[in-house]
């Protein structure tokens, strides 16, 4: 069982989400980053436009991460008989928690910690 800052959950029940990532022109940003979930039969490419946008014009900058849910789009490489709703969260719970330790480690280690392959 993994404790972080967002949840307790079993390693072995989540699925490593597939995801893209935009990052604004300065990507020092050390702003919250900002998450798009789809909606039922969804994928992370129906907010590659806005989160390409968003993450030019937002005022104040910020990593912008458009996910591709449990069963949905390029997840196919771990398919899971269920997708409850909370099992979608524990998911995106341990994407977070994934998010932060690398960009902690890309903190604390120079850019080589910030070389992590989109999932």
């Amino acid at each position: 069982t993994v404790k972080k800052k967002s949840a307790a959950y079993d390693i072995d029940d989540v699925v490593e989400l597939q995801y893209s990532e935009f990052l604004p022109p300065s990507s020092a940003s050390s702003n919250t980053p900002v998450i798009f979930l789809h909606g039922l039969l969804g994928n992370k490419r129906n907010f590659a436009s806005l989160a390409s946008s968003l993450s030019t014009q937002l005022k104040n900058p910020r990593p912008i991460y458009t996910i591709d849910l449990r069963n949905h789009g390029e997840n196919t490489h771990d398919w899971r008989p269920s997708m409850s709703y909370s099992e979608m969260a524990r998911d995106v719970l341990a994407f977070m928690d994934k998010m932060e330790d690398l960009n902690d480690s890309s903190n604390n280690e120079g850019s080589g910690g910030s070389n992590g392959d989109n999932g």
